[in-house]
Formats: C-alpha cells, structure tokens, sequence
C-alpha cells in the first residue's frame, strides 16, 4: 500500500459517517413534520395509517444504515458480517416498502 490510500481511507470513512448522520437528520425531520401535519387534521384513519408510514421510514433508514456500514467494512470485515450485513439491509428495506404500502392501504 502507498501512502495515499492510507490517508484517504480516514477521510472516506469521515465521509461516510457524515452522510449517515446527513440521512438520520432527514428522515427524523420528515417523520416529525409528517407527524405534526396528520395530528392537526385529526382524522380517524390517519393516526393509524401514520404510524406505519413512520415505522416503514424507520425500516428503510436502519436498512440502508447497514447497507453503508457494510461498505464501510468491506476491507476489513470478516465474511459472516457480509454475508449478514447484505441479508439484513435487504430485510430492513423490503419491510419498509412491506409496511408503507399497508400503510397506504389502510389510509384509504
């Protein structure tokens, strides 16, 4: 290894951390405001249908969450932790996409 590939590495991970903060802050803010919007109009579906739109961008966060982290470790991580990491950010998504259209559903 040359000395530049070691000093990039830091400042990629850097990056990395930073986008994933950049995509919590997002979705935390959109959630919040979509919470905010759906109490105000007070209908009886939509407290219902909101929660399950809620928990489908939680999913899909946590799911792309350990997407990047495996990317993160793909040099030093171990086998297991790849395979394991691909499987499980795949779960999380698909149950996002699983529960925002049941959410959708039962909205109306």
């Amino acid at each position: 290894m040359n000395e530049d590939t070691i000093c990039m590495r830091p400042k990629s991970i850097l990056f990395e951390v930073a986008v994933l903060i950049a995509l919590w802050a997002a979705v935390l803010t959109v959630l919040h405001r979509r919470h905010t919007q759906v109490t105000a109009a007070g209908s009886t579906r939509e407290p219902r249908s909101e929660r399950r739109m809620r928990a489908a961008g939680i999913c899909a966060t946590v799911g792309a969450t350990i997407f990047i982290v495996r990317l993160m470790t793909d040099s030093v991580g171990t086998p297991w932790w790849q395979t394991l990491s691909e499987w499980a950010s795949l779960m999380a998504i698909g149950a996002g996409a699983v529960l925002s259209g049941y959410a959708t559903c039962v909205k109306g």
